[in-house]
This record gives structure tokens, sequence and C-alpha cells, in this order.
């Protein structure tokens, strides 16, 4: 039996876990509106890889805790195609991961608990490598195959996650959040196009915003880590692989060649830089070579928020009682998205919460009142 709430709630943050959060509280029939200012999907979100590969854990979250997003990923794949209609471009494609002779890694890929069903994982040869595909680089030490890894549309997801939530009688307003009304140790609204909305509950899901006004107040430990990515079109032969290292390369459903993703910590900044592109070209070249045949069209740039310890910081604020924050996914945005909003609408909604979530509590940071 799903609980329904009679608070009001304000969700500020139209990227994939705001929407998420806000999709999952509707759900539950809870009384939501989603505050957004640049637009649904259209800052980090929209600008990502939309890889899921919950097998490489990059920042050494607990098992349990990848095996429960990409399940919760998958239950949501349903229902919003039942709710929406809407694709969001899902595709299953297997990922290579290329281990070169001068790598200094004791890197062990394992199966979370939970998806056994779902993913195997092999070590290929470089000989293997060249049969499944020439073009891939094979002069390298081996391979990690991944076979059960999926890339989906993040803007087109996260725009269905949004019209669900509004099918299921969510509201939302579009402008910049200027100001939080505050009474001691609540926010009793915010200040948003010259107009007060007033709410019990207000949700954080700004992404790197977190650390200016107005929710610099927070003292959440968030901040922006820029990632370019390449796009290009290729005349040859469809790439049926994700080919990874450090960098990334793939073929979409529509054709196009994603490379990602550079990482560079230099503020807000969100110029596309020609150092970037060639970083991306050179790297993309080393995974797979396209004789020729892919030629780049175009180039985009992201803010991906990143806590100081690199986890997630998802629950109830250790000051402000009535504020719930979900931020952090960094470079596993898109796979932690929906579980961050099934924890949030679970806190508001005093549910019972598996044992990794008190490791992602904003309670491991120092706060001052």
């Amino acid at each position: 039996m799903v609980k329904k709430l009679n608070e009001s709630i304000i969700v500020i943050g139209g990227g994939i876990t705001g929407s998420s959060v806000a999709y999952e509280l509707a759900s539950r029939g809870v009384n939501v509106t989603l505050a957004e200012g640049l637009g649904i999907g259209q800052s980090a979100s929209g600008n990502a890889l939309g890889l899921l590969n919950p097998i490489d854990n990059l920042y050494s979250l607990p098992s349990s805790m990848m095996s429960d997003a990409f399940l919760v990923h998958m239950d949501i794949w349903k229902r919003l195609e039942d709710e929406t209609r809407m694709s969001f471009n899902l595709q299953k494609i297997d990922s290579i991961k290329l281990h070169f002779e001068d790598e200094n890694t004791t890197e062990l890929f394992q199966i979370p608990v939970g998806l056994e069903k779902h993913f195997s994982i092999e070590t290929i040869s470089p000989n293997l490598i060249k049969r499944i595909d020439s073009r891939i680089n094979d002069q390298v030490s081996n391979a990690d195959y991944i076979s059960g890894t999926t890339c989906l549309d993040s803007r087109k997801f996260t725009y269905a996650l949004f019209k669900a939530a509004e099918k299921q009688g969510a509201k939302s307003i579009k402008g910049s959040v200027t100001k939080m009304i505050m009474d001691d140790h609540r926010i009793l609204g915010i200040e948003i196009n010259k107009q007060t909305l007033f709410a019990d509950i207000i949700v954080l899901a700004v992404g790197p915003w977190m650390s200016r006004p107005p929710f610099d107040i927070f003292s959440i430990p968030i901040s922006p880590l820029k990632g370019e990515i390449l796009i290009g079109r290729n005349k040859g032969k469809q790439l049926n692989y994700h080919v990874y290292s450090d960098y990334s390369i793939i073929q979409k459903t529509d054709g196009f060649v994603w490379v990602g993703g550079t990482v560079e910590e230099n503020g807000f900044d969100r110029t596309l830089t020609k150092k970037a592109r060639m970083i991306l070209s050179d790297n993309a070249l080393k995974l797979v070579n396209f004789d020729g045949s892919l030629n780049y069209i175009g180039q985009t740039v992201c803010l991906r928020p990143v806590s100081i310890d690199t986890m997630p910081i998802i629950g109830q604020h250790p000051i402000f009682n009535n504020v719930y924050i979900a931020n952090g996914g960094g470079k596993k945005g898109i796979l932690l998205g929906p579980l961050m909003g099934n924890i949030i609408a679970d806190f508001i909604s005093d549910y019972e919460q598996p044992n990794y979530v008190k490791l992602l509590s904003p309670e491991r940071f120092s706060f001052s009142e």
C-alpha cells in the first residue's frame, strides 16, 4: 500500500535526479512542484553519454547500491513506456574495457548481487578483440567484455520522467530561485520569478549550483566537474560495442558516435574548447580506428556535480529539518538519478531504507548552526 502524504513539496532542479524525485513523489499522490531554471534536462543530465554500467564502480560505492540503481532503472523504463509512450532510445550494447600495456591497475570487476541474470564479465585476449571488430585497438594486454550494459538518451529520459510526473499531478515552474524563505531551522518557501511559493518540504537537486546563492546557505560540499563530449557521424560500418578505457566511444541508435569525456575542475566555465576536442579525437583513435569514416559535427559540455568525497549526498539536512538533499551523482549521475529519487521519496514517506543510505547522509559533513 502506497502511503499518501498531505505535505506540499517543492523539488528544485529539473535534471534526472530532481525529475526522478518529482515523479516518484507524484506517483505516491504527493502535492509536488518542480522548479527548474534552465529547462528540464537542459544541463548535465541532457548532455551526458547516457551509459548505464553498474559493473564499473567508479566511486567505489556499495555493491548493493549499484545493483539497486540498475534495477530501479529497469522498473522505471517499463513504467515510463506505459505512462508516456515516449521513446528515450533505450539501447542494449555490450561494453569492452581495454587495458593498455602501460596501465598500472589492479582493477577487478565483479557483478553486484542481484544482477547476475543481467550481466556477465569475461576477460578477452587481443586476438579475440580483433575477431570481434577489427577496428578496435588490439594493442592491449587484455580487455574486459561486459555483457548487459545499456545506453539511453539522457535528455529524452529526463523529459519522460518529467512528463510522467505531470501525468501523476505534479506541477512545474520555470525560473531561477533567488531566495530561500527561512524561519529558524525551516525553509518555508522560495522566491522565484518575483513570486513566493510556500511548501512543507523542500528537496534540493540543483547539481553543482549547490555551492552558489541562494543554496550556499546549506553548506553542502558540491562542486562542478566540467566534461566535454564530441559527437560525430560514422559513414562506415556500425560500431556495435561501447569501447572504453580512460575515455569512451559509443555509436547510438540514431547513428551518431559519442566520444567522452574530459574531466576538468574549472569552476562554472562552460566554454567549448579546442583543447578538449583534440584530446577527445586523439583518444577516440586510440580506442577505435574508423579509418576516415568518422566526421565530428558537434561538441557538448556539462558540469557534473561532485561531492568533496565523491560519494552522492542523499538525505535530510542536519540543520534545516524540512530540507532534503539529492546531489553528487558525478559521472554516474544518469545511473544513480532514479535511485536517488526513490530514496528521497522513501525518506519523506518514512519508509525503511537500505543500510548503505546511512553512508550517503549529509550528516557525514561538519555543519554549524
